[in-house]
């Protein structure tokens, strides 16, 4: 089911031929289907509709709603902002658009998909270059509350164009901390002197690749045929 300005727009897979189209109250951002449940939400209207057999009712509802997902038995799962305090969540329904629960933390919601066998979700976050998917559940263990959210799933990706070595740590995010961009190696004397001389080489980059160079920019040897790379 695709969302329209005008309507819903109903595909058959796999033959990806348009098999009917569907009148909306108003033009969704989000939607969710479960057979013969649709839900559908508009962020700029800041209203939910619930439909059941193609038959629109507007839910009581007064949110911004990123994404829609149905839940567990006769719920239905929410990422949106609320108009009350103005911050985003997580929340779960009931088809009356009554609020059961929530789940909120520091990382901003942008998407939720819930189970509909069993009470768990899993909500992608954003915060500024932090990107996190969790998947939760309720209780899931003997030890934590029905009602408690248990974490059973974490993979957080971060942007790393500015990554760099501080305090002797690679971090995502060196900031303004100056960086070592070469190193020193010894040279073989090669029986010729009594001592070894050292050379800088660091890596370079251009449209063909990764060479190793000297400081001064002498070409030494080819390494990898990966272009335009920005930091080393």
């Amino acid at each position: 089911v695709l969302g329209t300005e005008t309507g819903l727009t109903t595909i058959a897979l796999p033959s990806l031929e348009m098999s009917g189209e569907l009148d909306a109250p108003i033009p969704f951002d989000a939607l969710a289907v479960n057979g013969q449940q649709m839900l559908g939400a508009s962020a700029s209207y800041w209203q939910v509709w619930g439909a059941s057999d193609s038959k629109w009712e507007q839910l009581p509802l007064t949110i911004a709603a990123s994404s829609l997902s149905f839940g567990f038995g006769d719920t239905f799962w929410v990422t949106a902002i609320d108009e009350k305090d103005g911050n985003p969540f997580t929340g779960q329904f009931n088809k009356h658009g009554e609020f059961l629960r929530s789940y909120r933390d520091e990382v901003l919601p942008v998407r939720v998909c819930a189970s509909t066998a069993i009470e768990e979700i899993a909500v992608l976050e954003k915060s500024d270059a932090t990107q996190r998917l969790r998947v939760l559940s309720l209780g899931a263990t003997s030890t934590n509350s029905p009602g408690e959210w248990v974490v059973d799933f974490e993979k957080v990706i971060q942007s790393c164009e500015n990554f760099g070595i501080v305090k002797g740590k690679l971090v995502a995010d060196a900031g303004t901390v100056p960086q070592i961009d070469h190193v020193e190696v010894s040279l073989s004397a090669g029986g010729l002197s009594a001592s070894a001389q050292k050379l800088a080489v660091r890596v370079t980059s251009d449209h063909a690749g990764l060479w190793l160079a000297t400081k001064s920019g002498l070409r030494l040897a080819f390494l990898a045929s990966q272009p335009n790379v920005r930091r080393v």
